[in-house]
């Protein structure tokens, strides 16, 4: 099924990779700006957005058709963006950028971003779309910020004293965030509100 693809980035190189699932053949790249850190793919549009965080800017690529990525825009403001999810009820980029403590909304047709504030240096974010919920692990403040992507506001700030958060998700059903932490080898629930 040439439908199904597989999309990278490569961070040593500064490109995006993009090959089918079923594919034997070599996998195509796309140039992308210094450092890409993290990838976040709109699966009803194939576009995709990789953030960029040496160079402080997000790369917006088509990914239709698998054999020629093809870059759509460079999107400035994030500094150090690094982790993205897809809102599809939106249809948003949402992209932490650690060092301006913010999230960022991308809206990959007319490449305008705006921002929120969350947590200090924000690490990691995920999203659970069904309840319009956004957290960011926040590894400075050693907090987990909950937001309310439909109100654009903050929901809570928790704080977890001692930890270094690096990665979250939501496990959606039960909108239940799931939260590395690092420092000391764990993982947390956090029940999260609706």
């Amino acid at each position: 099924d040439d439908s199904t693809f597989v999309t990278n980035f490569n961070q040593n190189s500064n490109t995006l990779t993009e090959f089918t699932a079923t594919s034997t053949a070599l996998p195509e790249t796309a140039s992308v700006g210094a450092g890409p850190y993290g990838v976040v793919v709109d699966p009803y549009d194939l576009v995709a957005l990789v953030t960029n965080a040496t160079s402080n800017n997000m790369t917006i690529l088509d990914i239709s058709t698998p054999s020629t990525p093809t870059v759509l825009n460079t999107v400035s403001g994030p500094e150090q963006p690094t982790s993205a999810v897809y809102d599809p009820v939106a249809g948003l980029f949402i992209v932490a950028s650690e060092d301006t403590n913010s999230v960022f909304f991308v809206n990959p047709t007319t490449y305008q971003a705006t921002s929120a504030r969350v947590g200090i240096n924000p690490a990691a974010i995920a999203y659970n779309e069904l309840t319009s919920t956004l957290i960011s692990a926040n590894t400075s403040s050693a907090t987990i910020t909950v937001f309310d992507v439909q109100t654009q506001r903050v929901s809570a700030n928790l704080g977890v004293p001692g930890s270094t958060l690096v990665g979250a998700a939501i496990q959606k059903e039960r909108n239940l965030g799931v939260i590395v932490d690092q420092g000391h080898n764990r993982l947390l629930l956090v029940p999260l509100p609706k």
